[in-house]
């Protein structure tokens, strides 16, 4: 299959799946119209006052009675509770609070009594069981707050949460600090577990669209939505311990014109390493950050982008065992890199893949750069190279010397000016590399080595060099290299 045709295949199976959505009948309980609503207890909808005490109460007598929540059509306006963050807080005991669709609103009320310049959380999700569906939030009259002003805090101890077909939006405002649509954080012995994120709209969310601060794990993310964001569409920044066992699919991360932050996407880790993160079958426009991670999954994804001067795939720090694969990653302009691996503060990524990737390069940039470079599998991917002046695969040894590297069974073409670069830095020392059985096709050299360790004699075996006279195959290694080229 071309280059052309791969792509094209690729793509339309990641955007139809992040299109599809699963229609689930309702269960007789879900049907069942037996609830309270916050108007028994006196909220009345469309009338600017403040309904928080009657929608708490409505919480709790559901809890009492287990009973769901039931939101009318309208707005229910939500004010701030005097020395306390959250104005909305869940029972221990779970329960369901489902509206009408976008029908059914809260509306964040600022008065001019407030206190000001003071983190807000509308509803506080604590406790084992909750399920909140089918209603909007809106942020757009909530005065001036701090930045830990969120619309949803899953605040531990929570298990079993699951939030679904919800639309949010808590846009920027200059006279505000805001926060994040939904915020996940957990503390020692009251971890946040077991949730469930599907079918949310994040229309703009003045920091995060999801943040996941620490001790979070268990989450899925299915068929979610941001549209705008002042910082990142996911947003691992762990302050402490850290997050575990993350799924992310089927979804489409937008910045949209108020981002202000590098990346998208966030998988990170803090002081330990976040484990076991996958981002699978998603659009993601702008880029994803991979920071101190352990086993980390990046598959059946379309990236695309052109912020100046970023990769739009980025390993940094001791990351160890990423996958980065079958994905679609198109620098649409401006320069920069596709997927960069780079140390940070002593640590670099280690046991790295790259595997069956499309990468499309407008804009100036390596296409694949390595600085350092251990254990890295670079194979069966189709590399474009747009814009000239850039080899298609750059190592480098920086801080240690390039180990195990390999890259084989790659397609490179375009006006790449090399089709793999390897640099020794200063005393780091480019050594264990092999280059073998890709097809390189129209770029200015072959496999170019550069202050090479005179003692290392890679292994260059079984590439087929289209265009190319036999002298530029290979350059630079002063022993030769083991192997045999076309």
């Amino acid at each position: 299959m071309s280059q052309r045709r791969a792509q094209a295949a690729l793509l339309i199976v990641v955007v139809a799946s992040c299109g599809k959505r699963i229609s689930v009948p309702p269960s007789p309980e879900e049907a069942s119209p037996i609830c309270v609503s916050p108007t028994e207890f006196g909220a009345v909808v469309d009338d600017g006052k403040d309904d928080r005490a009657a929608v708490q109460q409505a919480f709790e007598v559901a809890a009492s009675r287990r009973l769901d929540v039931c939101l009318p059509a309208g707005d229910l306006h939500v004010g701030r509770v005097p020395g306390r963050i959250s104005s909305l807080i869940t029972p221990m005991q779970g329960i369901r609070i489902r509206g009408m669709g976008t029908r059914s609103r809260f509306v964040m009320l600022g008065k001019p009594d407030d206190e000001h310049s003071r983190d807000w959380w509308v509803i506080q999700v604590t406790g084992t069981g909750h399920r909140l569906q089918d209603f909007a939030m809106d942020g757009s009259a909530r005065d001036v707050t701090d930045e830990q002003t969120h619309l949803i805090q899953v605040r531990g101890p929570a298990r079993d949460i699951q939030l679904e077909r919800l639309r949010l939006a808590i846009p920027v405002q200059s006279i505000s600090k805001g926060g994040d649509c939904i915020r996940l954080l957990g503390d020692p012995g009251e971890e946040v577990q077991n949730v469930r994120i599907a079918n949310v709209v994040g229309e703009v969310c003045a920091r995060s669209f999801i943040a996941f601060q620490r001790l979070v794990s268990n989450v899925t993310v299915d068929h979610v939505t941001s549209r705008e964001v002042g910082g990142q569409a996911i947003d691992m920044e762990p302050s402490g311990d850290a997050i575990r066992d993350v799924t992310i699919r089927n979804s489409m991360f937008r910045r949209g014109s108020i981002a202000r932050g590098q990346t998208t996407v966030a998988l990170a880790g803090s002081r330990i390493h976040s484990e076991n993160l996958v981002l699978e079958h998603s659009v993601v426009e702008g880029g994803i950050q991979v920071f101190r991670v352990r086993n980390a999954l990046i598959r059946h994804n379309y990236i695309h982008g052109s912020l100046r001067g970023l990769g739009l795939i980025k390993v940094q720090a001791a990351s160890e065992r990423v996958q980065i694969e079958h994905n679609v990653i198109q620098r649409t302009g401006e320069s920069g890199g596709g997927v960069e691996l780079f140390s940070h503060n002593g640590g670099w990524p280690r046991d790295v893949g790259i595997r069956g990737n499309v990468i499309i390069m407008a804009g100036s940039g390596f296409p694949i750069h390595g600085e350092p470079v251990q254990a890295l599998d670079v194979s069966n991917n189709s590399i474009v190279c747009q814009a000239p002046g850039f080899a298609a695969v750059f190592l480098r040894g920086v801080v240690v010397s390039i180990d195990r590297a390999r890259v084989h069974r790659n397609t490179i073409s375009g006006r790449c000016v090399a089709a793999v670069r390897i640099a020794q830095h200063h005393t780091n020392t480019t050594g264990a590399i092999v280059v073998e059985a890709n097809v390189i096709d129209g770029v200015q050299a072959g496999v170019i080595f550069e202050n090479g360790e005179p003692s290392v004699k890679p292994r260059i075996d079984g590439n087929r060099f289209k265009g190319l006279r036999s002298t530029d195959h290979v350059r630079g290694a002063p022993l030769g290299y083991e192997g045999t080229n076309m």
